[in-house]
């Protein structure tokens, strides 16, 4: 078992190294220092290099936080790249793991379901108007053709159920904290 945590931590510690290398890249600072020595990021940016997630223009805001009160408890958000445009919003979230066969396995992510509501319940964006896509690093061996990104479109009815999933999930807890 010792391995594989120390190989997961190995491929976490990559994971971070990654986001700090496209935090860098967007803030328009230096990146070859990141990149030197390490096959692994070197390969990965070049993925995103040669399969970028279609981007829309905008203010382009990296690690992004975004914060809101629901039911006396703090809801947190950190978007790894937030671009917002003058009619719609994008939420890109790089993961270095391998891409999921079905889309349908992140739609149902929490993630997919909280960065969205968080923004629609905090900036002037409707729910149609944002939408959230995951770059993968690793496409999958079944993915399509643009295997290295997940778009998924955000709506009214998918706000007001992730509202009403956030409510029956935090009235129990906050009953059972003031117990």
């Amino acid at each position: 078992a010792l391995p594989q945590v120390s190989t997961r931590s190995e491929q976490q510690q990559l994971g971070v190294q990654f986001h700090q290398l496209m935090q860098q890249r967007e803030l328009g600072l230096e990146i070859q220092p990141l990149l030197a020595d390490n096959p692994q990021l070197q390969r990965w940016f070049h993925h995103f290099q040669d399969f970028p997630p279609p981007m829309i223009t905008g203010t382009r805001q990296s690690e992004h936080p975004c914060t809101l009160a629901f039911q006396d408890f703090i809801l947190v958000a950190v978007y790894d790249l937030l671009i917002q445009g003058p009619d719609q919003a994008q939420i890109i979230d790089w993961k270095t793991y391998r891409r999921p066969p079905y889309t349908q396995t992140l739609q149902q992510h929490w993630q997919t379901r909280l960065y969205p509501f968080l923004l629609a319940e905090t900036s002037q964006y409707q729910p149609e108007q944002i939408s959230m896509i995951y770059w993968f690093a690793e496409p999958s061996s079944s993915s399509p053709p643009q295997g290295h990104w997940i778009a998924i479109p955000y709506s009214a009815q998918l706000h007001q159920q992730t509202q009403a999933d956030l409510a029956n999930l935090l009235t129990p807890l906050h009953q059972w904290i003031q117990d």
